[in-house]
């Protein structure tokens, strides 16, 4: 009586795994934008940061389901791990994409992004085609400083 219980749970770790994997080739095939304006394949590297930093984003809003929002309040670091992952994922966030990452009012947000600026770690940029609107992306000190923290946690392979 308990084999098929054991059986479904062996597949379902088996799908579960399977996801992953289809997850993790997913991940390979996103393009990045290289400083020089190339744009390639992800090396193995970048695929396991963009997927340590969404998994460190998505543990940290899984926490307001269990406790109250206004316990976890740490703006920048959600705002940095955001930049990070949409960099190598080749995406260009606007100043209030980055805030709403920030997952606080958007006052706050824009002061938090102008410290993060000041340090050296986040940059505005204009759109090439639309100049009324402005990008926010990691500085190089900025993208080294989440890189060198990633590969410190469990998340990343």
């Amino acid at each position: 009586m308990n084999e098929p219980e054991e059986s479904s749970a062996v597949s379902s770790m088996e799908m579960e795994a399977a996801a992953g994997a289809d997850h993790a080739h997913h991940l390979a095939m996103i393009a990045v934008r290289r400083e020089d304006g190339f744009i390639g394949r992800a090396v193995p590297g970048e695929v396991e940061a963009v997927a340590a930093a969404r998994r460190v984003l998505f543990e940290r809003r899984r926490r307001k389901q269990f406790l109250p929002a206004e316990l976890f309040g740490e703006p920048a670091w959600d705002i940095l791990l955001d930049l990070f992952a949409s960099r190598l994922e080749s995406k260009d966030i606007s100043v209030s994409s980055a805030c709403i990452a920030s997952g606080v009012p958007p006052t706050t947000a824009l002061r938090w992004l102008a410290r993060l600026e000041m340090l050296g770690l986040v940059e505005r940029v204009q759109d090439a085609q639309d100049k009324r609107r402005v990008h926010v992306r990691l500085t190089s000190a900025g993208e080294d400083a989440v890189a060198s923290w990633l590969r410190g946690t469990p998340y990343h392979n």
